[in-house]
Protein backbone atom coordinates (compact mmCIF):
# COMPACT_ATOMS: atom_id res chain seq x y z
CA UNK A 1 0.00 0.00 0.00
CA UNK A 2 2.52 2.31 0.74
CA UNK A 3 4.23 2.22 -2.65
CA UNK A 4 0.73 2.64 -4.09
CA UNK A 5 0.85 5.68 -2.61
CA UNK A 6 4.10 6.52 -3.51
CA UNK A 7 3.67 6.28 -7.14
CA UNK A 8 0.18 7.65 -6.56
CA UNK A 9 1.71 10.61 -5.32
CA UNK A 10 4.76 11.06 -8.06
CA UNK A 11 2.43 10.28 -10.90
CA UNK A 12 -0.07 13.25 -9.34
CA UNK A 13 2.90 15.84 -8.90
CA UNK A 14 4.14 15.40 -12.08
CA UNK A 15 1.40 15.12 -14.34
CA UNK A 16 -0.68 17.71 -13.07
CA UNK A 17 2.52 19.73 -13.57
CA UNK A 18 2.55 19.11 -17.05
CA UNK A 19 -0.77 19.53 -17.81
CA UNK A 20 -1.79 23.10 -16.17
CA UNK A 21 1.46 23.95 -18.39
CA UNK A 22 -0.16 22.65 -21.31
CA UNK A 23 -3.29 24.72 -20.23
CA UNK A 24 -1.87 28.32 -19.44
CA UNK A 25 0.75 28.33 -22.57
CA UNK A 26 -0.99 26.36 -25.31
CA UNK A 27 -3.44 27.90 -27.56
CA UNK A 28 -7.11 26.89 -26.50
CA UNK A 29 -8.30 25.82 -29.84
CA UNK A 30 -4.35 24.83 -31.25
CA UNK A 31 -4.77 20.50 -31.55
CA UNK A 32 -5.67 17.73 -33.81
CA UNK A 33 -9.47 17.94 -35.44
CA UNK A 34 -10.37 20.98 -33.52
CA UNK A 35 -13.17 21.15 -35.65
CA UNK A 36 -15.09 18.01 -34.04
CA UNK A 37 -13.44 18.19 -30.28
CA UNK A 38 -14.98 21.38 -29.77
CA UNK A 39 -18.48 21.12 -31.35
CA UNK A 40 -18.32 17.84 -30.19
CA UNK A 41 -17.95 19.34 -26.18
CA UNK A 42 -20.43 21.94 -27.33
CA UNK A 43 -22.96 19.31 -28.49
CA UNK A 44 -23.01 17.45 -25.27
CA UNK A 45 -23.03 20.53 -22.97
CA UNK A 46 -25.75 22.20 -24.80
CA UNK A 47 -27.81 18.89 -25.30
CA UNK A 48 -27.32 18.16 -28.85
CA UNK A 49 -25.88 15.12 -29.49
CA UNK A 50 -28.83 13.52 -30.56
CA UNK A 51 -29.39 16.75 -33.50
CA UNK A 52 -30.80 15.38 -37.05
CA UNK A 53 -27.71 14.85 -39.29
CA UNK A 54 -27.71 16.51 -43.07
CA UNK A 55 -28.19 14.72 -45.73
CA UNK A 56 -25.26 14.41 -48.60
CA UNK A 57 -25.96 16.65 -51.47
CA UNK A 58 -25.08 14.10 -53.60
CA UNK A 59 -24.42 10.12 -54.31
CA UNK A 60 -21.64 10.93 -56.89
CA UNK A 61 -18.72 7.88 -57.11
CA UNK A 62 -15.33 8.71 -56.81
CA UNK A 63 -13.31 8.68 -59.91
CA UNK A 64 -9.63 7.97 -59.00
CA UNK A 65 -9.29 9.45 -62.77
CA UNK A 66 -11.48 12.51 -62.42
CA UNK A 67 -12.32 13.29 -58.83
CA UNK A 68 -10.27 16.19 -57.11
CA UNK A 69 -8.59 15.86 -53.27
CA UNK A 70 -10.74 18.96 -52.11
CA UNK A 71 -9.60 20.81 -49.14
CA UNK A 72 -12.20 19.85 -46.96
CA UNK A 73 -14.12 16.92 -46.64
CA UNK A 74 -17.86 16.24 -47.34
CA UNK A 75 -20.47 17.96 -45.40
CA UNK A 76 -23.54 15.20 -45.98
CA UNK A 77 -23.51 13.05 -42.91
CA UNK A 78 -22.55 15.65 -40.67
CA UNK A 79 -24.71 16.70 -37.65
CA UNK A 80 -26.77 19.80 -37.23
CA UNK A 81 -26.28 22.01 -34.36
CA UNK A 82 -27.02 25.64 -33.49
CA UNK A 83 -25.29 28.17 -31.22
CA UNK A 84 -23.10 30.86 -30.51
CA UNK A 85 -20.35 31.27 -34.06
CA UNK A 86 -17.83 31.73 -32.38
CA UNK A 87 -17.62 28.07 -30.94
CA UNK A 88 -18.87 26.14 -33.83
CA UNK A 89 -16.86 28.10 -36.71
CA UNK A 90 -13.20 27.70 -37.22
CA UNK A 91 -13.29 30.87 -39.44
CA UNK A 92 -14.49 33.12 -36.20
CA UNK A 93 -12.73 30.95 -33.30
CA UNK A 94 -9.44 31.16 -34.86
CA UNK A 95 -9.08 26.81 -34.36
CA UNK A 96 -5.75 25.50 -35.95
CA UNK A 97 -5.47 21.79 -36.80
CA UNK A 98 -2.24 20.78 -36.33
CA UNK A 99 -0.71 17.24 -35.62
CA UNK A 100 0.11 16.48 -32.06
CA UNK A 101 3.50 15.46 -33.20
CA UNK A 102 4.00 19.41 -34.92
CA UNK A 103 3.12 21.43 -31.49
CA UNK A 104 5.72 21.94 -29.12
CA UNK A 105 4.01 22.82 -25.47
CA UNK A 106 7.66 22.03 -23.72
CA UNK A 107 9.01 25.58 -24.16
CA UNK A 108 6.20 26.68 -22.22
CA UNK A 109 6.42 29.90 -23.87
CA UNK A 110 2.29 31.99 -24.61
CA UNK A 111 2.78 33.14 -28.18
CA UNK A 112 0.30 35.42 -30.10
CA UNK A 113 -2.00 32.59 -31.13
CA UNK A 114 -3.37 32.20 -27.49
CA UNK A 115 -3.67 35.79 -27.89
CA UNK A 116 -5.62 35.92 -30.76
CA UNK A 117 -7.70 32.79 -30.12
CA UNK A 118 -9.07 34.24 -26.92
CA UNK A 119 -9.87 37.93 -28.51
CA UNK A 120 -11.51 36.18 -30.92
CA UNK A 121 -13.46 33.47 -28.89
CA UNK A 122 -14.32 36.27 -26.72
CA UNK A 123 -15.65 38.94 -29.51
CA UNK A 124 -18.75 39.89 -28.40
CA UNK A 125 -20.40 40.55 -31.86
CA UNK A 126 -19.54 37.43 -32.79
CA UNK A 127 -21.53 36.05 -29.35
CA UNK A 128 -24.56 37.33 -30.60
CA UNK A 129 -24.60 35.47 -33.82
CA UNK A 130 -26.49 32.26 -33.92
CA UNK A 131 -26.15 30.02 -36.38
CA UNK A 132 -27.42 26.17 -37.02
CA UNK A 133 -24.18 24.72 -39.43
CA UNK A 134 -23.24 21.00 -39.89
CA UNK A 135 -20.50 20.07 -37.66
CA UNK A 136 -18.47 16.64 -37.21
CA UNK A 137 -19.81 16.31 -33.66
CA UNK A 138 -21.28 13.13 -34.90
CA UNK A 139 -17.99 11.75 -35.57
CA UNK A 140 -17.20 9.27 -32.37
CA UNK A 141 -19.86 8.68 -29.48
CA UNK A 142 -20.93 10.84 -27.09
CA UNK A 143 -19.54 8.98 -24.36
CA UNK A 144 -15.95 10.42 -24.94
CA UNK A 145 -16.49 13.90 -24.32
CA UNK A 146 -18.30 13.77 -20.96
CA UNK A 147 -15.18 14.72 -19.31
CA UNK A 148 -14.72 17.86 -21.44
CA UNK A 149 -18.55 18.70 -21.27
CA UNK A 150 -18.53 18.68 -17.65
CA UNK A 151 -16.39 21.66 -17.28
CA UNK A 152 -18.12 23.36 -20.40
CA UNK A 153 -21.34 23.29 -18.78
CA UNK A 154 -19.91 24.74 -15.89
CA UNK A 155 -18.74 27.37 -17.78
CA UNK A 156 -22.02 28.28 -19.08
CA UNK A 157 -23.85 27.90 -15.66
CA UNK A 158 -21.00 30.21 -14.04
CA UNK A 159 -21.56 32.71 -17.26
CA UNK A 160 -17.77 32.56 -18.40
CA UNK A 161 -16.59 33.94 -21.54
CA UNK A 162 -15.77 31.40 -24.68
CA UNK A 163 -12.05 30.86 -23.80
CA UNK A 164 -12.92 30.42 -20.31
CA UNK A 165 -15.23 27.84 -20.73
CA UNK A 166 -12.78 25.47 -23.48
CA UNK A 167 -10.13 26.37 -20.65
CA UNK A 168 -12.28 24.76 -18.20
CA UNK A 169 -13.42 21.70 -20.50
CA UNK A 170 -9.54 21.46 -21.08
CA UNK A 171 -9.19 21.19 -17.23
CA UNK A 172 -11.89 18.64 -16.78
CA UNK A 173 -10.80 16.65 -19.30
CA UNK A 174 -7.51 16.50 -17.32
CA UNK A 175 -9.00 15.63 -14.11
CA UNK A 176 -10.47 12.60 -15.74
CA UNK A 177 -7.24 11.40 -16.59
CA UNK A 178 -5.33 12.26 -13.07
CA UNK A 179 -8.40 10.25 -11.61
CA UNK A 180 -8.02 6.89 -14.18
CA UNK A 181 -4.39 6.68 -14.12
CA UNK A 182 -4.98 7.24 -9.99
CA UNK A 183 -7.18 4.80 -9.75
CA UNK A 184 -5.09 2.26 -12.52
CA UNK A 185 -1.59 2.76 -9.94
CA UNK A 186 -3.79 1.79 -7.03
CA UNK A 187 -5.73 -1.51 -8.28
CA UNK A 188 -2.86 -2.82 -10.47
CA UNK A 189 -1.11 -5.53 -7.69
CA UNK A 190 2.35 -4.97 -9.24
CA UNK A 191 4.35 -3.00 -11.81
CA UNK A 192 2.94 0.18 -10.57
CA UNK A 193 5.93 2.51 -11.16
CA UNK A 194 5.71 1.35 -14.84
CA UNK A 195 2.32 2.28 -15.28
CA UNK A 196 2.99 5.74 -13.03
CA UNK A 197 5.80 6.05 -15.89
CA UNK A 198 3.42 5.58 -19.05
CA UNK A 199 0.63 8.16 -17.19
CA UNK A 200 3.25 10.46 -16.82
CA UNK A 201 4.48 10.95 -20.54
CA UNK A 202 4.16 14.30 -22.17
CA UNK A 203 1.79 13.42 -25.33
CA UNK A 204 -1.17 11.61 -23.56
CA UNK A 205 -0.99 14.32 -21.10
CA UNK A 206 -0.84 17.43 -23.75
CA UNK A 207 -4.22 15.14 -25.05
CA UNK A 208 -5.71 15.19 -21.63
CA UNK A 209 -5.03 18.90 -21.63
CA UNK A 210 -6.94 19.83 -25.06
CA UNK A 211 -10.77 18.75 -26.16
CA UNK A 212 -9.46 15.54 -27.40
CA UNK A 213 -10.40 11.78 -26.60
CA UNK A 214 -7.06 10.28 -26.70
CA UNK A 215 -5.66 11.53 -23.28
CA UNK A 216 -9.02 9.79 -21.60
CA UNK A 217 -8.85 6.53 -23.81
CA UNK A 218 -5.48 6.39 -22.80
CA UNK A 219 -6.20 6.13 -19.28
CA UNK A 220 -8.75 3.88 -19.86
CA UNK A 221 -7.28 1.07 -21.34
CA UNK A 222 -4.23 1.67 -18.64
CA UNK A 223 -7.25 1.26 -15.64
CA UNK A 224 -9.10 -1.58 -17.85
CA UNK A 225 -5.78 -3.24 -18.10
CA UNK A 226 -4.86 -2.71 -14.11
CA UNK A 227 -8.40 -4.64 -13.64
CA UNK A 228 -7.58 -7.54 -15.95
CA UNK A 229 -4.23 -8.21 -13.73
CA UNK A 230 -5.83 -8.39 -10.22
CA UNK A 231 -7.93 -10.48 -11.72
CA UNK A 232 -5.40 -12.72 -12.45
CA UNK A 233 -4.25 -12.62 -9.39
CA UNK A 234 -7.68 -12.94 -7.90
CA UNK A 235 -8.41 -16.08 -5.75
CA UNK A 236 -12.21 -15.92 -5.44
CA UNK A 237 -14.58 -16.18 -8.03
CA UNK A 238 -16.25 -12.71 -9.52
CA UNK A 239 -20.52 -12.43 -9.08
CA UNK A 240 -22.70 -12.08 -11.55
CA UNK A 241 -22.96 -8.56 -10.57
CA UNK A 242 -19.05 -7.78 -10.88
CA UNK A 243 -18.88 -9.41 -13.94
CA UNK A 244 -21.76 -7.07 -15.73
CA UNK A 245 -19.58 -3.99 -13.89
CA UNK A 246 -16.67 -5.58 -16.26
CA UNK A 247 -18.66 -6.06 -19.08
CA UNK A 248 -20.03 -2.39 -18.94
CA UNK A 249 -16.56 -0.91 -18.48
CA UNK A 250 -15.46 -2.60 -20.80
CA UNK A 251 -18.22 -1.46 -23.09
CA UNK A 252 -17.37 2.35 -22.74
CA UNK A 253 -13.63 1.75 -23.42
CA UNK A 254 -14.72 0.30 -26.64
CA UNK A 255 -17.40 3.16 -27.59
CA UNK A 256 -14.54 5.51 -27.15
CA UNK A 257 -12.68 4.37 -30.09
CA UNK A 258 -14.03 0.99 -31.57
CA UNK A 259 -10.55 -0.57 -33.16
CA UNK A 260 -9.45 -1.17 -29.28
CA UNK A 261 -12.18 -3.91 -29.17
CA UNK A 262 -9.22 -7.19 -29.00
CA UNK A 263 -8.86 -6.21 -25.46
CA UNK A 264 -12.13 -7.33 -24.40
CA UNK A 265 -10.00 -11.10 -24.83
CA UNK A 266 -7.45 -9.94 -21.87
CA UNK A 267 -10.25 -11.32 -19.00
CA UNK A 268 -9.96 -15.01 -20.59
CA UNK A 269 -6.83 -14.92 -18.41
CA UNK A 270 -8.03 -14.48 -14.99
CA UNK A 271 -8.41 -18.45 -13.93
CA UNK A 272 -10.21 -18.58 -10.93
CA UNK A 273 -11.70 -15.23 -11.02
CA UNK A 274 -14.10 -15.97 -13.61
CA UNK A 275 -15.00 -19.42 -15.04
CA UNK A 276 -15.69 -20.46 -18.66
CA UNK A 277 -19.24 -19.93 -18.29
CA UNK A 278 -18.66 -16.20 -16.75
CA UNK A 279 -15.87 -15.73 -19.65
CA UNK A 280 -18.54 -16.90 -22.64
CA UNK A 281 -21.46 -14.83 -21.01
CA UNK A 282 -19.10 -11.34 -20.84
CA UNK A 283 -17.50 -12.20 -23.92
CA UNK A 284 -20.64 -12.09 -26.09
CA UNK A 285 -22.13 -9.29 -24.36
CA UNK A 286 -19.56 -7.24 -25.33
CA UNK A 287 -19.74 -7.69 -28.63
CA UNK A 288 -23.42 -7.81 -28.86
CA UNK A 289 -23.58 -4.59 -26.86
CA UNK A 290 -20.88 -2.55 -28.28
CA UNK A 291 -21.95 -3.90 -32.30
CA UNK A 292 -25.84 -3.06 -31.48
CA UNK A 293 -25.07 0.40 -30.15
CA UNK A 294 -21.88 0.88 -32.75
CA UNK A 295 -24.17 0.39 -35.81
CA UNK A 296 -27.59 2.02 -34.35
CA UNK A 297 -25.49 5.16 -33.87
CA UNK A 298 -23.68 4.60 -37.59
CA UNK A 299 -27.07 4.16 -39.04
CA UNK A 300 -29.25 7.27 -37.24
CA UNK A 301 -26.53 9.82 -35.80
CA UNK A 302 -23.29 9.41 -36.87
CA UNK A 303 -21.12 10.69 -39.46
CA UNK A 304 -18.33 8.58 -41.32
CA UNK A 305 -15.30 10.90 -42.42
CA UNK A 306 -13.99 10.47 -46.20
CA UNK A 307 -11.42 12.77 -47.60
CA UNK A 308 -13.63 13.13 -51.11
CA UNK A 309 -17.32 11.99 -51.71
CA UNK A 310 -17.42 8.31 -52.98
CA UNK A 311 -13.86 6.76 -51.49
CA UNK A 312 -15.37 4.84 -49.14
CA UNK A 313 -17.44 3.15 -51.02
CA UNK A 314 -14.52 2.84 -53.83
CA UNK A 315 -11.96 1.60 -51.37
CA UNK A 316 -14.67 -0.94 -49.64
CA UNK A 317 -15.34 -2.41 -53.49
CA UNK A 318 -12.08 -2.77 -54.27
CA UNK A 319 -11.18 -4.10 -50.80
CA UNK A 320 -14.03 -6.77 -51.84
CA UNK A 321 -12.40 -7.41 -55.54
CA UNK A 322 -8.55 -7.60 -53.67
CA UNK A 323 -9.19 -9.41 -50.50
CA UNK A 324 -5.59 -10.65 -50.19
CA UNK A 325 -3.86 -7.74 -51.79
CA UNK A 326 -6.07 -5.73 -49.30
CA UNK A 327 -4.80 -7.95 -46.39
CA UNK A 328 -1.50 -7.65 -47.81
CA UNK A 329 -1.70 -4.21 -48.15
CA UNK A 330 -2.71 -4.14 -43.96
CA UNK A 331 -0.23 -6.39 -42.89
CA UNK A 332 2.70 -4.63 -44.72
CA UNK A 333 1.78 -1.35 -42.74
CA UNK A 334 0.87 -3.38 -39.99
CA UNK A 335 4.86 -3.93 -39.74
CA UNK A 336 6.16 -1.23 -41.24
CA UNK A 337 4.61 2.01 -40.86
CA UNK A 338 4.49 0.76 -37.18
CA UNK A 339 7.96 0.86 -36.65
CA UNK A 340 8.64 3.94 -38.69
CA UNK A 341 6.10 5.81 -36.59
CA UNK A 342 8.08 4.52 -33.42
CA UNK A 343 11.92 4.95 -34.85
CA UNK A 344 10.33 8.78 -35.73
CA UNK A 345 9.34 8.97 -32.27
CA UNK A 346 11.85 10.06 -29.34
CA UNK A 347 9.25 9.44 -26.73
CA UNK A 348 7.87 6.15 -27.82
CA UNK A 349 11.80 5.14 -28.38
CA UNK A 350 12.55 6.55 -24.45
CA UNK A 351 9.26 4.76 -23.57
CA UNK A 352 10.41 1.52 -24.61
CA UNK A 353 13.84 1.93 -23.21
CA UNK A 354 12.72 2.05 -20.03
CA UNK A 355 9.94 -1.00 -20.46
CA UNK A 356 13.02 -3.18 -21.62
CA UNK A 357 15.18 -1.49 -18.52
CA UNK A 358 12.71 -2.59 -16.24
CA UNK A 359 12.32 -5.82 -17.22
CA UNK A 360 16.12 -6.31 -17.39
CA UNK A 361 16.62 -5.40 -13.63
CA UNK A 362 13.51 -6.11 -12.65
CA UNK A 363 13.25 -9.86 -12.09
CA UNK A 364 12.65 -10.21 -8.62
CA UNK A 365 10.04 -8.32 -8.73
CA UNK A 366 8.38 -10.29 -11.29
CA UNK A 367 6.04 -12.77 -10.40
CA UNK A 368 6.86 -16.51 -10.54
CA UNK A 369 4.57 -18.88 -12.93
CA UNK A 370 5.16 -21.75 -15.13
CA UNK A 371 5.67 -22.13 -18.66
CA UNK A 372 2.51 -22.38 -19.95
CA UNK A 373 0.93 -19.65 -18.16
CA UNK A 374 3.77 -17.39 -19.65
CA UNK A 375 3.04 -18.93 -22.85
CA UNK A 376 -0.42 -18.20 -23.01
CA UNK A 377 -0.10 -14.34 -21.48
CA UNK A 378 2.41 -13.78 -23.91
CA UNK A 379 0.44 -15.55 -26.69
CA UNK A 380 -2.48 -13.24 -26.29
CA UNK A 381 -0.76 -10.38 -25.58
CA UNK A 382 0.61 -10.36 -28.76
CA UNK A 383 -2.48 -11.36 -30.54
CA UNK A 384 -4.70 -8.46 -28.93
CA UNK A 385 -1.81 -5.89 -29.99
CA UNK A 386 -1.51 -7.53 -33.68
CA UNK A 387 -5.34 -7.19 -33.68
CA UNK A 388 -5.72 -3.90 -32.83
CA UNK A 389 -3.24 -2.73 -35.31
CA UNK A 390 -4.50 -4.66 -37.64
CA UNK A 391 -8.10 -3.10 -37.15
CA UNK A 392 -6.42 0.33 -36.91
CA UNK A 393 -5.52 0.65 -40.35
CA UNK A 394 -8.22 -0.46 -42.10
CA UNK A 395 -10.41 3.09 -41.55
CA UNK A 396 -7.40 4.95 -42.79
CA UNK A 397 -7.47 2.55 -45.54
CA UNK A 398 -11.10 2.92 -46.88
CA UNK A 399 -11.97 6.80 -45.98
CA UNK A 400 -8.41 8.38 -46.29
CA UNK A 401 -6.27 6.80 -48.58
CA UNK A 402 -6.45 7.66 -52.55
CA UNK A 403 -6.09 5.20 -54.37
CA UNK A 404 -2.49 4.19 -56.19
CA UNK A 405 0.06 2.21 -56.53
CA UNK A 406 1.92 2.89 -53.01
CA UNK A 407 1.21 0.47 -50.39
CA UNK A 408 1.24 3.04 -47.39
CA UNK A 409 -2.36 4.32 -45.78
CA UNK A 410 -2.32 7.81 -44.97
CA UNK A 411 -3.55 9.53 -42.26
CA UNK A 412 -1.95 7.50 -39.07
CA UNK A 413 -0.42 9.49 -36.45
CA UNK A 414 1.63 8.80 -33.65
CA UNK A 415 -0.59 9.20 -31.15
CA UNK A 416 -3.18 6.29 -32.10
CA UNK A 417 -0.28 3.92 -31.02
CA UNK A 418 -0.15 5.26 -27.27
CA UNK A 419 -3.25 3.39 -26.11
CA UNK A 420 -1.33 -0.09 -26.99
CA UNK A 421 1.80 0.64 -24.32
CA UNK A 422 -0.54 -0.54 -21.34
CA UNK A 423 -0.72 -3.64 -23.00
CA UNK A 424 3.41 -4.42 -22.90
CA UNK A 425 3.30 -4.05 -19.20
CA UNK A 426 1.66 -7.67 -18.54
CA UNK A 427 4.92 -9.47 -20.32
CA UNK A 428 7.19 -7.56 -17.75
CA UNK A 429 5.21 -8.94 -14.55
CA UNK A 430 5.11 -12.25 -15.11
CA UNK A 431 8.55 -14.80 -15.52
CA UNK A 432 9.37 -18.38 -16.18
CA UNK A 433 10.07 -20.52 -13.21
CA UNK A 434 9.92 -24.41 -13.25
CA UNK A 435 7.54 -26.05 -10.65
CA UNK A 436 5.23 -23.29 -10.07
CA UNK A 437 1.50 -23.78 -9.36
CA UNK A 438 0.03 -22.61 -12.72
CA UNK A 439 -1.66 -19.39 -12.43
CA UNK A 440 -4.03 -19.42 -15.40
CA UNK A 441 -6.08 -21.16 -17.98
CA UNK A 442 -7.39 -19.85 -21.26
CA UNK A 443 -9.56 -22.69 -22.25
CA UNK A 444 -11.48 -23.94 -19.04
Amino acid sequence: MRESWKMMALFLIISMVEGIAFITTTAPLTMADPDMHLPSTYALATGQSFNITRAPESHRQYDPRTSEVPSSMPVGGRQLLTGEARYLQGSVNGAKNALVESINPFDLTRNDEYATQCDRLNNLAEGERIITTPTRSNQYMFFAYIPQAIGMKFGFLTHANPSTCINYARASNLVCYLLLFLLAIAVIPTAKGIIALLGMLPLPVFCSSTLMTDGTLFAAVALFIAVCVRLMQRERRLNNWQVAALTVGTCLICFLKYVYIPIILLPWLACKALSGKQKVWYTASTVLVVGATVLCWQKFFGYNPERVEGLYAYNFNAALHNPFGTTFRILANVFLTTFNMVQSNPTLIVCLILLLIAWMFGQDARIAVPRRTTMQVYTLVGFIVFATLFLMYIPFLLTWTLPSESLRLDGLQVRYYYPILPLLVIPFIYRYKTGTKDLVTVHQ
